[in-house]
Order: structure tokens, then C-alpha cells, then sequence
């Protein structure tokens, strides 16, 4: 019943919180994994393509228990396509504008999974969302010559955002089309998080995104 409730979300509202996913230690883990392996690039943002994941990583990326979750979810045979690590810290401490992520990639409807390596919050970074702006398809972007965000939306109503408090451990599925920003990271303090993409692999891509993406079995 619990799953019925969080497939029907996903499609009525682009995301759901997947609640305690990771138990503490286990994300404590996976953080220090993270950190051994970021080269701390200016953009807070370090991405591994799924053939170049390091085996501990594509193994959090496609472990059984995940591949059954997103079937549950109505992702049909999903496979994995890449991960990224990324940071928000005293000096990556920037604020995510508004954007859709299908503009980066094109082709068919995607999904990430944002597990949250530390507690998230407004005043350390969390991320803001506009629930049910996925059925409106991808919308109109104004183009950046920087490398982060090159996207961006300039008009968002944001009487309609919802903020996404985590503790550590908790993770968002959301799907490409869903408009979401995050809040600046005003802590001082270091936050966290692994974000995972995955497609249905009986949808046709034309995205050239991705070349070898992983098949995942539930």
C-alpha cells in the first residue's frame, strides 16, 4: 500500500522522500567514501559516468534493493547512468538557481536520486522544489556561458516552492522535468550529498548523454 501511495506521487507531484534509505552509519560511510575520492573542483560538483565509478560507488548505485524500489516505482527495468558527488562548503557555498535538468540531457523522461549525506536544511543548502511542474514539460531556458548552471529558469513563482528538509540518510527521487533550485549554504559548515540518474531502459533515448549505462536487476 505504502509503495502504491509513493508511485501514484511520483507521478502526480515529480518526487518523493524516500525516509531513512540509508541508516546514519551507512550515509557516514558513503560520505567518507565521497571525500576521499572529490578533487575539491571549484564548482562544488565531481560526476562519474557509470563506467567510471570507482566499485564501491556502482555498487551503492545498483545494488538489488534500489533496482527494486525504482521498478516499485514505476521505472521499468531501470538502469544507471551516472552519479555525482557534490559539496556546498564555505567556499562552494552558492545558491542553486531554478532549472529543469532535462536541458542538460534531451531524450526521454529521467530520474535522480539526491541522498542526503549530512542533515539538510534551509540554512545549510537544502533543496527547493515546485511539485507538479513535471507534467508541464520542459520549459523555456535562458542560456549561461558558466560552467555551473548553464540553464537557468528567470521566472519562477516561488510562492509554490516547497523546501526539502533531509535528515542523513534520506533520499528525494525526483524526476527531470521537476523545477528545483536549492538555498545557499549559510552554515559554515560542509553538506553533502550523492546524486544517482537512472532511465527506463524500455523507453528509447536519443540522448547522447550517455554511452554504456549499466543494467540493474531487481
Amino acid at each position: 500500500m505504502q509503495e502504491n501511495k509513493q508511485r501514484q506521487q511520483l507521478q502526480d507531484l515529480g518526487y518523493v522522500i524516500l525516509k531513512g534509505w540509508y541508516k546514519p552509519q551507512e550515509a557516514q560511510e558513503i560520505k567518507e567514501n565521497c571525500q576521499n575520492l572529490f578533487s575539491y573542483p571549484d564548482t562544488g560538483v565531481e560526476v562519474y559516468m557509470a563506467e567510471q565509478c570507482p566499485q564501491w560507488y556502482l555498487g551503492a548505485c545498483i545494488e538489488t534493493r534500489l533496482a527494486t524500489e525504482l521498478q516499485d516505482l514505476g521505472i521499468t527495468d531501470p538502469e544507471f547512468l551516472s552519479v555525482k558527488t557534490v559539496i556546498k562548503d564555505a567556499t562552494r557555498n552558492f545558491a542553486s538557481p531554478w532549472h529543469q535538468d532535462r536541458p542538460y540531457w534531451g531524450g526521454v523522461e529521467k530520474y535522480s536520486l539526491w541522498v542526503a549525506l549530512d542533515d539538510c536544511t534551509i540554512n545549510n543548502g537544502c533543496l527547493r522544489i515546485i511539485p507538479g511542474t513535471h507534467k508541464q514539460g520542459e520549459w523555456q531556458h535562458d542560456k549561461h556561458q558558466e560552467m555551473k548552471f548553464g540553464n537557468r529558469l528567470a521566472e519562477v513563482d516561488e510562492s509554490l516552492a516547497e523546501d526539502v528538509l533531509l535528515n542523513k540518510g534520506d533520499a528525494l527521487l525526483f524526476h527531470d522535468c521537476l523545477v528545483h533550485a536549492s538555498h545557499p549554504n549559510l552554515s559554515g559548515k560542509d553538506r553533502w550529498s550523492m546524486i544517482a540518474t537512472y532511465r527506463s531502459s524500455k523507453l528509447e533515448d536519443d540522448s547522447q548523454v550517455w554511452e554504456h549505462p549499466c543494467a540493474m536487476s531487481a
